[in-house]
């Protein structure tokens, strides 16, 4: 289960309106190559305000750092060099990149601690129910992803015997998993499971490292 990104960097550059559609289709283009995985970028968002472009980049903690070290990759030097017709510096005394980042003075959220429990349940589905089981594990998962201490979860099939599937959930801790396990919301969805059910077992572990994507 991927983590969300960890650092950020906001760049400010100047735009015309009639500009935003091309400065869009490059960075599309150029998101559909191998780059932005390579660099560590995990998301990118554009905003315009009155002639002001922001350009939010997202990433692990490797990503700023990797960015300026490729400048001379094909790829970069691609939109770098349509991104020079479209867009124009803030401060032409400070025209490049990294010269032209926001500084970050204050930052909260509300995102939950990283995961540190997982469990994970083998289940055997009764002959023929494969599909009935997704359905109900869909709306437990749904119940679960409602619970603001769940950190991912996911649904697996064997891929040598179609009645055995795996359910994997993250939690922030072990005490948050065995609240939820002990709520009326729960007990409901667990016994729909278990009445598709020819065998389930629970496996409880917990997380000792976890590392992204290079």
């Amino acid at each position: 289960m991927r983590s969300r990104p960890t650092h950020r960097a906001l760049m400010v550059r100047l735009v015309e309106p009639d500009d935003l559609d091309a400065v869009a289709a490059a960075f599309h283009e150029h998101d559909r190559t191998d780059l932005p995985a390579r660099i560590g970028v995990a998301r990118r968002t554009l905003l315009h305000y009155h002639g002001l472009y922001m350009h939010l980049v997202e990433g692990d903690r490797h990503f700023q750092d990797n960015m300026f070290a490729a400048r001379e990759d094909p790829l970069f030097r691609e939109i770098d060099r349509k991104l020079a017709t479209l867009l124009t510096p803030f401060d032409p005394d400070r025209p490049s990149m990294a010269e032209a980042q926001a500084q970050e003075f204050y930052h909260w959220s509300n995102d939950p601690p990283p995961a540190a429990y997982r469990q994970l349940l083998e289940i055997e589905v009764e002959v023929g129910r494969g599909e009935e089981f997704e359905r109900t594990w869909s709306a437990m998962a749904d119940a679960i992803g409602r619970q603001p201490e769940n950190a991912g979860q996911s649904l697996s099939r064997d891929r040598g015997d179609a009645r055995t599937f795996y359910v994997v959930s993250d939690w922030t801790s072990e005490e948050a998993f065995d609240r939820f396990r002990r709520s009326p919301e729960h007990g409901a969805l667990a016994e729909a499971i278990r009445s598709l059910s020819t065998r389930i077992r629970m496996t409880g572990m917990h997380i000792r490292v976890h590392k992204d994507p290079a």
